[in-house]
């Protein structure tokens, strides 16, 4: 006779809204002991950078989100797709050539998180182009490499 769990009963919860494309809540995460999800994660980002400047340029004017992501319906995700919106790209990104790079993108992810494989193909082509392309997978790197890269 097999004992189901309370966990096993949120772990296939959890399998089951992911193959319907739906989220846990931001409750549900902190629950679970879960870290922030990546837009937690980035809004965090863009707060920390708004104190920031680059050659006395606000950093808030610089760096850009790449709205690739999230939940959308179909007719949607068509228009964005007609508009230039690539899977794979990454979060964010800085087009401020530096130590010989073209750019900088940042891939958020969460701990639990994986590349997929437009993902990968996408950091690929980037890096080959000469951009600097990193996953990080909290604020605190995030800003680490950022600052590193602005050299502030």
């Amino acid at each position: 006779m097999r004992v189901i769990t309370w966990m096993t009963k949120m772990r296939y919860r959890d399998s089951a809204l992911r193959k319907k494309g739906q989220r846990l809540s931001d409750d549900e995460r902190l629950i679970r002991g879960l870290g922030p999800t990546e837009d937690q994660m980035q809004i965090q980002i863009i707060k920390e950078c708004s104190f920031l400047k680059y050659n006395d340029v606000p950093l808030l004017l610089i760096i850009r989100h790449i709205p690739n992501g999230g939940l959308r319906s179909k007719t949607e995700a068509a228009r964005l797709k007609g508009m230039g919106v690539l899977k794979g790209t990454p979060d964010i990104h800085i087009p401020v050539p530096r130590h010989s790079f073209a750019s900088l993108y940042i891939e958020l992810k969460t701990e639990e998180g994986e590349l997929s494989k437009d993902q990968k193909e996408q950091i690929k082509i980037l890096r080959k182009l000469g951009n600097k392309v990193v996953v990080c997978r909290n604020v605190a790197d995030s800003m680490t490499e950022i600052k590193s890269y602005l050299g502030i």
